[in-house]
């Protein structure tokens, strides 16, 4: 967005520069000055994108460094029970994404992190009958959310699904409970079938 916000001023100003040239003047030379001066508004705008990066970062290991020091402060009793309850909001859930008539060509998983400040990372779905076992993201920060798609049909490897409309939740509330989710929070591993209570495995 800073990239495109530099490149746009630069290109007005430009533009500026050449259009006041070529007023009234048939020759349309351009004022290599005004446009020489262009490399110190990019720079300044590259100064003030750093800056913000540089801020950005900061308050990211800022909030990471109060989460340790509060976890520190807690009992082994009272960090599990916070954790069992941060696990639980990390949650998947499933959907049809794209469907004929008669088939469904496409399915959703949703995976998304409901709490308000913990990381996860190495977010993994299996599901043993549709030949799923795959990591959705490495990361996902508190608050948001990453999808995974199963294309069915042509060029997928899977035979399109034939799933009356009636019967569709149905279908997906079966696979999600034979859904597999697994990830890393606090040092430890989780795994979550369906939406049964998280598991510490480690």
């Amino acid at each position: 967005m800073l990239l495109g916000l530099a490149v746009g001023v630069a290109g007005g100003f430009w533009w500026g520069s050449y259009a006041g040239a070529c007023y009234d003047d048939s020759s349309c030379t351009v004022r290599w000055d005004a446009v020489s001066a262009v490399g110190t508004w990019v720079g300044g705008l590259g100064t003030i994108a750093a800056v913000l990066v540089a801020a950005r970062t900061f308050q990211g290991e800022e909030k990471a460094r109060r989460r340790a020091a509060r976890r520190a402060a807690l009992t082994a009793a009272e960090r599990q029970n916070e954790d069992q309850k941060n696990a639980a909001l990390i949650r998947v859930g499933t959907s049809v994404g794209s469907y004929t008539r008669s088939h469904i060509t496409e399915l959703r998983f949703a995976v998304h992190n409901d709490s308000t400040e913990n990381p996860v990372f190495k977010v993994r779905l299996q599901n043993k009958e549709w030949g799923i076992d795959a990591q959705v993201c490495h990361r996902l920060d508190a608050g948001h959310g990453n999808t995974y798609q199963v294309k069915f049909g042509f060029n997928s490897g899977r035979e399109s699904p034939s799933v009356p409309e009636d019967d569709r939740q149905a279908w997906l509330d079966q696979i999600l409970e034979a859904t597999i989710m697994s990830f890393e929070m606090n040092d430890r591993v989780w795994t979550r079938r369906g939406q049964s209570p998280p598991i510490a495995s480690s």
